[in-house]
């Protein structure tokens, strides 16, 4: 994700950026093997911070809704591309430049 999509999307008063950044890199490392990435978590954020349930929690909602907000947007695109095609195809507007 990027700096923008983390602020738009993924914000969270329980989670600082940081630890999601943290886990995300855990969990790419160590291929989703929860129980490594709690022994890393601990080792780097102390026993009490959180249990595999909150990682493994926190880890599937960015990427859902990374997913969503993606899809959204791809289809926002996509839907203004056929406009403006459509558009073009009518003769309402004149076609893009090739600059």
């Amino acid at each position: 994700y990027t700096e923008e999509e983390y602020g738009r999307y993924l914000s969270d008063p329980e989670w600082t950026k940081s630890e999601t950044d943290r886990l995300v890199e855990l969990a790419r490392v160590y291929e989703l093997r929860w129980a490594v990435i709690h022994d890393r978590w601990v080792g780097c954020f102390g026993v009490r911070s959180r249990n595999v349930e909150d990682l493994m929690h926190r880890y599937y909602r960015v990427g859902a809704i990374l997913n969503r907000a993606r899809v959204e947007e791809a289809a926002r695109a996509e839907e203004a591309a056929a406009a403006a095609a459509l558009a073009i195809q009518q003769g309402k507007a004149p076609p893009p430049s090739a600059a």
